[in-house]
């Protein structure tokens, strides 16, 4: 059974209500009967979590918590140790059965959590420094097994656009520098003219697919091209807002291997399709976009 969870948000105007309520669950979609729940409240609340999902288990990162949500019929928050780095530094994460973290900062490091039943059980849980380096990747990280690679966005600068991918970390392993990285020739990343991106998220569908999720905005009336790529769908209606930007979800779909030299690729059925962003949706939720395959 798939299952989606999000934040509810801490300031939600009723219909017919005189002023806002104040509500801090979580909201769970279970599928396929397409229910939805209400979780429990958090032990603290966390301001700007991080949710993980690992393992069919949901962890929240925050600035003073760390917590691991129990599915019913316990349903309930669990503290697990603080965190000792500042969730405003991560700068990706992996969720294979161990959590992998890469912060930023001052003081760059790679850590993992063994989020296994029975190590958090006993009580013998704790954050394993790997070494004083960073993953290459922005965002969220995916094992894949057909690779046996971590897969992600790459974080350089330079290279923002691309897929890279690298070694996975031994749990038990302390080393000096990253894990040796390769990166595809392929740019994801929209290069049509009038697109400015507002922000993007990749999603493993699994067997080796992935979809790359970006947030745009279009600032001309005019319909926009695709450099020979195909589209599925048109278009819908697009909100425009007062500065008259017209925003979308543009989703790439695409498949990353190693090609007869080794190298990453991600040309293998690339397929591309837009949909409208409704108008209730903010601008930090397009700039940190969630997105989960189900």
């Amino acid at each position: 059974m798939a299952r989606i969870a999000c934040p509810l948000p801490s300031s939600v105007w009723r219909k017919g209500a005189a002023s806002p309520c104040t509500l801090r669950r979580l909201r769970c979609s279970f599928t396929p009967s397409r229910s939805l729940m209400s979780g429990p409240r958090q032990l603290l609340d966390p301001v700007k979590p991080i949710y993980v999902m690992v393992g069919g288990r949901l962890f929240a990162l925050a600035d003073g918590s760390f917590e691991r949500l129990y599915p019913p019929p316990c349903h309930a928050w669990h503290k697990l140790p603080e965190l000792p780095f500042w969730s405003k530094h991560v700068t990706c994460y992996t969720d294979v059965r161990t959590l992998y973290v890469s912060i930023g900062g001052c003081a760059p490091a790679t850590l993992s959590f063994d989020t296994a039943e029975s190590v958090i059980r006993d009580g013998d849980c704790r954050w394993k420094q790997h070494g004083q380096w960073q993953l290459p990747f922005t965002g969220r990280a995916y094992y894949e097994h057909r690779l046996e690679a971590w897969v992600g966005l790459s974080r350089d600068p330079r290279t923002i656009g691309h897929l890279c991918s690298c070694d996975a970390v031994p749990t038990n392993a302390s080393q000096q520098q990253c894990p040796a990285m390769k990166l595809s020739k392929e740019k994801l990343f929209s290069e049509v003219p009038e697109e400015r991106q507002i922000g993007a998220t990749l999603v493993r569908m699994g067997e080796g697919k992935f979809c790359l999720l970006e947030c745009v905005y279009i600032q001309a009336d005019e319909q926009t091209g695709s450099d020979g790529e195909k589209i599925e769908d048109s278009v819908d209606e697009v909100t425009e807002k007062k500065d008259h930007r017209k925003r979308f979800i543009r989703l790439t779909t695409f498949s990353a291997s190693y090609d007869k030299n080794g190298d990453l690729t991600t040309v293998s059925s690339r397929r591309l399709r837009y949909c409208s962003v409704p108008e209730e949706v903010t601008e930090p939720m397009l700039e940190h976009p969630v997105a989960y395959w189900m």
